[in-house]
């Protein structure tokens, strides 16, 4: 009988052992498991980021920018300078200024529309003032680039 007891608390000892060892494996398992699919998901995201970051970058370098700005010369004298701030070839740029011209002359303004401007390029013009001119002037430049054609920028200069 006491043979058989021995036997028995033997044999109930494997089982435990082999249960806890069991346990510890699924525990092992779903940790990993748990830890695999969060890593998974963080990855997806830095992915996901990435190729956000890498299209808007294409799409910055095939974007042109034309903008225009006035240089104030001696009295009645500006300089109205186009140019591309963008970072792509600008091609058809042309530039309509939108107020009425009462009381200045603007030379050389039969150069656009301009063929094609390479970024950090530009073009200028004069216009000179006469009796009461408006102070500020409305322009519109527009152009085509890689990224897309019909482009076009409104501005306010203050001559």
């Amino acid at each position: 009988m006491l043979l058989e007891e021995i036997n028995l608390l033997k044999s109930n000892k494997v089982d435990w052992s082999l249960i806890i060892s069991v346990l510890a494996l699924l525990a092992s398992a779903a940790t990993y498991l748990l830890h695999d699919r969060r890593l998974k998901k963080q990855e997806r995201l830095i992915n996901d980021h990435q190729i956000q970051k890498i299209t808007q970058e294409h799409n910055e370098n095939n974007k042109a920018m034309v903008k225009a700005h006035v240089v104030k010369h001696q009295k009645g004298k500006r300089e109205i300078k186009v140019f591309n701030a963008g970072k792509a070839v600008a091609k058809n740029v042309n530039l309509e200024i939108l107020t009425d011209l009462n009381g200045m002359s603007v030379d050389n303004y039969d150069i656009f529309p301009y063929e094609f401007m390479n970024p950090q390029e530009g073009t200028q013009f004069l216009i000179f003032l006469y009796e009461g001119p408006v102070n500020v002037i409305k322009v519109r430049t527009s152009w085509d680039d890689a990224h897309q054609p019909g482009n076009s920028y409104d501005q306010m200069l203050t001559l």
